[in-house]
C-alpha cells in the first residue's frame, strides 16, 4: 500500500510513490537494455553486443567501487555495516565475473542470486535517504546493475541454467551463508542478514521469526526459491 504522495528529499519510505517511481525506472531500464540485447543478437552485431557486456560488466564494477567507497568514508564507516559483505555487494562482483569472464559458476550464482534473494532489495530497500541525498543514488545505482548483469547473461550470452547449475549455486550460496553467519555470531554485526539483530526497515525476516531459529528456516526456504527458480527452465527444455 502506498504511504504517501511523496517520501521526503532526505527519507526514504518502503511503500511510498517514489519507491515505486524507482521500481518503475528500474524495470524500464532492464527491459530496454534486454531488448537492445535481443536485437543485437537476432542481428549478429558483435559490435553492440561487445558495448552491451562492456556497459554492464563494468558498471557493475564501478558501482560496486562507489558504494563501497562511500559506506567506507565518515560519518558512515562502520564495521558492522561499511565492509561489503551482503549478498547485493558480493552480486556485483559476481555479475561483472559472470558478463566479463568465461566462467560458468558465476553465471549461476549471479541467475539464482538475483531472482531469489537480490530482488528483495528492490522490494523492500534497507535505505534511510530520499532522493535529495547521495545514499539513495548510490543504492540504487549498484542494485541496477544486479538485474542488468544477469539479463546480459541470459538474452547476449544466452546462459541457459541446469540442474548442475543449480547444485553449485546452492553449495556457494550455502558457504557463504556460514561464513555470514559465524562473522556476525562473533562481531555482532548483521551482513546478509543473518546476524542477531534485524534492520529497522520491512523485510522477510519480519515473517521468519526470531534469531537464530529463523537462520533454519532461511535453508528451506531458499532451497525451495532456487527449485522454483530454476524449474521454468527444466520444463523448457
Amino acid at each position: 500500500m502506498l504511504t504517501g504522495i511523496v517520501s521526503p528529499a532526505d527519507q526514504f519510505q518502503t511503500g511510498s510513490v517514489s519507491h515505486l517511481a524507482c521500481l518503475l525506472g528500474c524495470v524500464a531500464l532492464v527491459l530496454l537494455f534486454g531488448l537492445a540485447g535481443k536485437r543485437a543478437n537476432d542481428r549478429g552485431d558483435t559490435a553492440v553486443l561487445r558495448r552491451l557486456r562492456r556497459f554492464a560488466g563494468y558498471g557493475g564494477l564501478v558501482m560496486w567501487v562507489a558504494s563501497a567507497v562511500f559506506c567506507a568514508l565518515p560519518p558512515r564507516l562502520s564495521w558492522d555495516y561499511s565492509l561489503p559483505l551482503h549478498f547485493c555487494n558480493l552480486a556485483n562482483l559476481i555479475g561483472a565475473a559472470a558478463v566479463l569472464g568465461p566462467w560458468r559458476i558465476w553465471k549461476s550464482v549471479l541467475y539464482f542470486w538475483t531472482v531469489t534473494l537480490c530482488i528483495w532489495a528492490f522490494l523492500t530497500p534497507v535505505i534511510g535517504g530520499g532522493y535529495g541525498t547521495l545514499e539513495f543514488w548510490v543504492f540504487w545505482g549498484y542494485h541496477l546493475f544486479i538485474p542488468l548483469t544477469v539479463v546480459e547473461v541470459l538474452v547476449v550470452q544466452r546462459f541457459r541454467p541446469n540442474l548442475r547449475d543449480l547444485r553449485n549455486a546452492w553449495i556457494f550460496t550455502f558457504c557463504y551463508f556460514i561464513l555470514l553467519v559465524v562473522l556476525d555470531r562473533i562481531f555482532g554485526w548483521t551482513y546478509g542478514f543473518v546476524g542477531p539483530s534485524k534492520p529497522g526497515a520491512p523485510t522477510p525476516l519480519d515473517v521468519l521469526g526470531d534469531y537464530p531459529l529463523r537462520l533454519l528456516v532461511m535453508i528451506p526456504v531458499t532451497t525451495g526459491l532456487y527449485l522454483l527458480a530454476w524449474w521454468p527452465w527444466r520444463m523448457r527444455d
